[in-house]
C-alpha cells in the first residue's frame, strides 16, 4: 500500500510507479502535481520510458542555443582579430 502524498488516500500499489497510482494521480490531482509527478504520468501515457530514454541527450535547447551564441561571437572575435579591425 503506498499513501498518495496529495490527499493521504492508500492506493493498492508497490511502488510510486505502478500504474495505480499514476491513475489515481492523473485523475484525481492533475492540476496539482509537481514537476516529478507530472513527469512520471506523462511518461505513463504519452511515451514509453525506453523511447525516453534513447532520445534524452542530456542537453536542453537552451543550453545548447547559449552555447551556439558564445561559440559565434567567439569565432567572430577570431576572425576580427586576423584580419585586423
Amino acid at each position: 500500500m503506498i499513501d498518495c502524498d496529495y490527499c493521504d488516500e492508500q492506493i493498492d500499489c508497490e511502488s510510486k510507479s505502478d500504474q495505480e497510482i499514476l491513475t489515481h494521480l492523473a485523475k484525481e490531482h492533475g492540476a496539482d502535481l509537481g514537476p516529478i509527478d507530472t513527469k512520471r504520468v506523462n511518461r505513463q501515457w504519452e511515451s514509453d520510458l525506453e523511447d525516453e530514454l534513447e532520445t534524452n541527450t542530456g542537453y536542453s535547447a537552451i543550453t545548447l542555443g547559449v552555447s551556439a551564441t558564445f561559440l559565434s561571437f567567439f569565432v567572430g572575435v577570431a576572425f576580427a582579430l586576423l584580419i585586423g579591425l
